[in-house]
């Protein structure tokens, strides 16, 4: 956990801390999603939970929560693939296989914060507890191919891999991902693709690549994926 954050409008360092988010939290969660989702340049990169996903995952998953001197400014949620199927049934998961894997939901980091490594580090939390809690083999992710911050961060944690670029919540297109510890697939071949590439990277995803890693160079921003 991190003990202290940088507020990025003060400059002040705040004391940070992490706890399980209850049900007593909702109204707090909203607010703070809605403030969030309101300050993105690009609001097609981010949908927002409702009340009732956010008390699902509130009662039948787990939603964490990183606090800045008490006030809450960031969140990630993780929700059982038999709550809410789309991402599972878009990877042709069977029944037995959405009964060990979970979503990573609601994840959201309030401006003030952001460059803290906050998401990266709510996400890693709900890959652990899904893992401990609730037993699951592999925990599924969306990600916008226009929000290169979260994909990075997303990438970045180990494990995750893109699987798929399908159309969700209303014609959004989502980079579907997949950690999956058990997985013991081998590469033979490897392509670099620039992030910006998007149709490239579905032509190679659909021949059967997945991405395994983002990085930044002084030419840009790219994906390796790999067979």
């Amino acid at each position: 956990m991190k003990p202290y954050l940088k507020n990025n409008r003060t400059g002040k360092v705040e004391k940070g801390a992490v706890r399980q988010l209850h049900e007593h939290d909702l109204e707090e969660i909203m607010r703070v999603q809605q403030l969030a989702a309101s300050t993105l340049e690009d609001s097609s990169v981010y949908v927002a939970s409702n009340r009732a996903e956010v008390l699902t995952m509130l009662n039948d998953g787990e939603m964490q929560g990183m606090f800045a001197d008490g006030k809450l400014c960031g969140v990630c949620g993780i929700l059982r693939c038999t709550d809410d199927p789309t991402l599972a049934d878009e990877l042709d998961f069977d029944s037995q296989q959405k009964e060990k894997a979970l979503n990573l939901e609601c994840y959201f980091v309030l401006p003030d914060y952001r460059g803290n490594g906050i998401a990266r580090e709510l996400a890693r939390l709900c890959l652990d507890r899904a893992q401990q809690r609730f037993g699951a083999r592999c925990l599924l992710a969306s990600v916008s191919p226009k929000n290169l911050a979260s994909l990075m961060t997303m990438m970045s944690i180990n494990g995750f891999r893109i699987r798929a670029l399908r159309q969700l919540y209303g014609c959004k297109l989502r980079y579907i991902l997949c950690c999956d510890p058990s997985s013991e697939r081998l590469y033979t071949y490897y392509e670099r693709f620039a992030v910006e590439d998007v149709y490239a990277i579905s032509r190679a995803l659909a021949q059967g690549y997945e991405g395994i890693a983002t990085f930044t160079n002084a030419d840009g921003s790219f994906v390796w994926l790999a067979k």
